[in-house]
């Protein structure tokens, strides 16, 4: 089996990969990094996000994302 490591650069990839991950072709494994990003990481994070899509609204991909994950198990983090 293959490992990857992978940058989400778009929110909507993290989504793409929970899909897959629910239909169990792929497992998720939380890295050992904290999850919790400085100001200074979030601002590259963004500037890579709006780099790829210049007119992307972040704001409200980010409410969007935090909205879906209201209504559904993320399997890299709410595994038991």
């Amino acid at each position: 089996m293959d490992t990857y490591t992978v940058d989400i650069l778009n929110p909507k990839a993290l989504r793409l990969l929970e899909d897959l991950a629910d239909m169990k072709l792929i497992d998720l494994k939380k890295s050992g990094s904290s999850g919790n990003l400085s100001d200074e990481e979030k601002a590259l994070a963004r500037e890579r996000v709006l780099r790829g899509s210049p007119d992307m609204d972040t704001e409200g991909m980010l409410a969007h994302l935090r909205e879906s994950r209201q209504d559904r198990e993320l399997p890299f983090r709410d595994r038991k």
